[in-house]
């Protein structure tokens, strides 16, 4: 058993964020609302790690939360490792981001930033802890919102309509999911997952409403799908990255579009089971939507010749992934792709904060040609890139290595599905590298004659910097001590 007071720190970790939001819109200077943020970020993510580490020692199990507006709260192992990886890496997508935040976003309109940031957390949290449905899509349709706010966040009318582009495909996944919510809900009388997760069987072996519960079923998780950005449905994703200040385009890449693949394995976990989701065809749908998502960004991320759009593609093709982990079936799947989640949010993260401050090098440029020699006038920045690189490629010691050997080992049962996540994985890390690898090379190496390196950068941040060596240490620790991480993410589910 746990003390009582535990018990409330999923609320509030939920409600201290957005708390924190109203606050912030209260005050009237910039500074001010800077270290309110940063601070609320980082007491979030210290109550976070609290809850995770007195749940992981007690040995205590998922449990049922009620909440004030008369939904459900589950509370696990599970649920806090994920609110802790995602308010670490929300803190340091800020904390790195902070330099083009001020050349970004104009100086009356920065407060109103700090403001907006909050609630993406809040509405990721309460995605992590929903234990209903009805609570899991208001979190969802919170998060897109605010997600596309914070892409129109930038000056450039590029950013308005990158964020209507980005808007639209989100609007239709999210009618997705409440038509296939709604229609769940009507056939079994519940909103709960922990309910779900008696009715829904109970209903499939009955045989009664066989064809609406499919439709249902498929409808929301098509709907999850769309909300991820996954091929088809993935065209308005790099222009928004490209759009978007680093701290957006790190938390569009590394929270709003995982939000999906998340929510999809708690929901199998949850109120499906495996073996439900598996009877009704959901496995197999997420497995081909996540292979075709893998093919579709490897292919758009080695043509892309602009560092945020490459970066872009990458996720498309990396969110691919989980998808395919989950696919797989099983609860060893399942935890693999919450890994893949986790190690990909601070891979791509990393990813964001260094090649922002090597594109400050450069006098802000996107284009890679343009960053060649970067690396030499910012070594943490281009060490730090080279890592997130190297990670999403498969090198052993970093995450993302142990992230393919969870997928792998997940897989090991000889079968077609199988065999294809083994070729979807070899994929991703050779166009990883043919994407990856040059853009590497690019930043550290310099020729004669070339005057690209030349052009008028800024000096390093040192916040910037700290960012970047803070998410390359996390990346060796994920590498090197996944063993505990997957068992923390096994233990309840």
């Amino acid at each position: 058993m746990i003390p009582s007071f535990w018990n409330h720190i999923p609320l509030l970790s939920i409600l201290l964020p957005a708390a924190a939001g109203v606050v912030c819109a209260l005050l009237r200077r910039e500074r001010a609302a800077r270290r309110l943020t940063l601070a609320a970020l980082a007491l979030t993510a210290a109550l976070s790690a609290l809850f995770t580490a007195c749940l992981a020692l007690a040995g205590a199990e998922l449990t049922a939360l009620p909440s004030p507006w008369g939904g459900e709260l589950c509370a696990g192992a599970t649920e806090g490792a994920l609110a802790c990886a995602l308010s670490l890496l929300t803190y340091f997508s800020l904390l790195g981001g902070l330099a083009d935040v001020r050349t970004d976003i104009r100086p009356h309109r920065q407060r109103l930033y700090f403001v907006l940031l909050h609630f993406p957390l809040a509405a990721g949290l309460t995605v992590i802890y929903a234990g209903d449905l009805v609570t899991a899509y208001l979190a969802m349709a919170l998060l897109t919102l605010t997600g596309c706010a914070l892409i129109a966040a930038g000056e450039s009318g590029r950013s308005q309509v990158a964020a209507l582009a980005a808007l639209l495909p989100a609007l239709l996944g999210g009618a997705l999911v409440l038509a296939g919510g709604g229609l769940l809900i009507s056939l079994t009388g519940e909103s709960r997952l922990s309910a779900l997760g008696q009715a829904i069987p109970t209903l499939l072996e009955s045989g009664a409403h066989r064809l609406p519960l499919r439709a249902g079923a498929g409808c929301l998780f098509l709907g999850l799908a769309v909300l991820s950005a996954l091929f088809p449905f993935h065209a308005a994703l790099p222009a928004a990255h490209a759009a978007a200040t680093t701290t957006s385009a790190a938390l569009f890449s590394g929270l709003l579009v995982q939000a999906g693949p998340l929510l999809a394995i708690r929901l199998i976990a949850r109120a499906f089971t495996p073996e439900t989701a598996a009877a009704l065809g959901l496995t197999p749908l997420l497995f081909v939507l996540g292979g075709a998502g893998v093919i579709a960004g490897s292919v758009l991320a080695v043509r892309e010749t602009r560092w945020k759009r490459m970066l872009a593609a990458s996720t498309i093709a990396q969110v691919g992934l989980i998808y395919v982990a989950a696919g797989l079936g099983g609860r060893a799947a399942l935890a693999a792709g919450l890994f893949q989640l986790i190690c990909h949010g601070a891979a791509k993260t990393l990813l964001f904060l260094s090649g922002a401050a090597l594109a400050r090098q450069c006098g802000g440029t996107t284009l890679l040609r343009e960053m060649r020699g970067a690396a030499r006038r910012d070594r943490v920045a281009g060490v730090g890139f080279a890592l997130g690189a190297l990670s999403l490629i498969g090198l052993p010691l970093l995450a993302g290595f142990a992230a393919k050997l969870t997928v792998m080992g997940a897989a090991r049962v000889p079968s077609l599905p199988q065999w294809a996540a083994m070729a979807l994985l070899a994929l991703s890390s050779v166009f990883n590298a043919l994407h990856l690898l040059p853009a590497v090379g690019r930043i550290w190496t310099r020729e004669e004659g070339e005057t690209a390196h030349t052009l008028p950068g800024r000096a390093p941040a040192p916040a910037a910097r700290a960012a970047i060596a803070a998410m390359a240490a996390l990346l060796f620790a994920l590498g090197i001590w996944f063993q505990p991480a997957l068992a923390l993410l096994r233990s309840a589910l």
